[in-house]
């Protein structure tokens, strides 16, 4: 379970997960790579948006 406090610096440095040694390597590139999937998603959905009300304000 992620910590409230990553979750709250998604976009930031991992401090939440800095500061714990005890995680594994493997667990460790786990979540940087789901971080990073989820900017991913963030991403693609702000431009899919982005578009739609471009697209709205185009034809009105």
């Amino acid at each position: 379970m992620i910590g409230r406090f990553d979750q709250s610096r998604l976009f930031g440095p991992s401090l939440y997960w800095e500061r714990r040694p005890a995680i594994g390597g493997a667990d460790r590139r786990e979540h940087l790579r789901r971080i990073r999937a989820i900017r991913l998603v963030a991403l693609a959905l702000l431009c899919f948006w982005a578009g739609v009300v471009f697209a709205i304000v185009w034809f009105l």
